[in-house]
């Protein structure tokens, strides 16, 4: 997801980490990566140093251990622990070798009353829960899913408004008043079956009587028109 005016930057905070954009962060992140999308966004900054940035947020990124409990808690551990850290931290001797060129904090986060921040920290499933996401924000692999999704509901919406298809967009065609039953009059109509009184046991005899012996053909009819000019003459 995208995010308006004001939401980008700390979102919230959990036992000393960031919520930056959609993930969570060490507190020894920099200011400028903190504040890269606001940048952007303030014409402060190009699109490439923005890649740039967001680009080195990941290894200040917290480490996911295992999926949320049945509480909805869930442990991300600092990534400046394991065999292979990603991140050059003074509180953490063991990831200071090899220097191999990792990224390092150089303001690191001030101990705790057991000397050193928490290895794991568990995080409670309502701590910025509305801003939170799975890719990092800005990076290439959320770009190539927003911009699915994206054109996925656009398309649909098209489609729904348009007054060729469904025209959601006309309010008269929102709500169809229902079809009227087979035997009874549309509004404003009347039905000549549902006024005709049913026909009598007689009435219908007679009618079946009329249709299989007919009347034969009055051959009176064409013998008393006359021409009009024999008509004429005879007067």
């Amino acid at each position: 997801m995208d995010y308006r005016a004001g939401q980008p930057g700390i979102q919230a905070t959990a036992g000393g980490t960031l919520l930056v954009e959609g993930s969570w962060y060490r507190p020894a992140l920099p200011g400028p990566l903190i504040s890269a999308t606001a940048g952007l966004r303030d014409h402060a900054i190009g699109r490439p140093a923005y890649d740039t940035r967001i680009a080195a947020r990941a290894p200040y990124r917290l480490k996911r251990k295992d999926g949320p409990d049945a509480d909805g808690h869930q442990r991300l551990s600092c990534p400046a622990l394991g065999a292979h850290p990603g991140l050059m931290c003074p509180l953490r001797a063991a990831s200071l070798q090899p220097r191999d060129g990792r990224p390092k904090v150089l303001t690191p986060p001030p101990r705790t009353a057991e000397g050193l921040p928490a290895d794991r920290d568990h995080h409670p499933p309502d701590a910025g829960a509305s801003y939170r996401q799975d890719l990092p924000y800005g990076s290439p692999a959320w770009h190539a899913r927003y911009a699915t999704l994206r054109n996925t509901i656009e398309g649909l919406n098209g489609y729904a408004k348009d007054p060729a298809r469904q025209a959601l967009a006309a309010a008269g065609r929102r709500h169809p008043s229902p079809a009227p039953a087979a035997d009874q009059p549309r509004p404003g109509t009347t039905s000549s079956r549902a006024t005709r009184p049913p026909a009598s046991p007689k009435q219908a005899d007679s009618c079946s009587a009329r249709c299989q012996n007919p009347a034969p053909y009055p051959r009176t009819v064409t013998s008393t028109v006359q021409p009009v000019r024999h008509r004429q003459f005879c007067r």
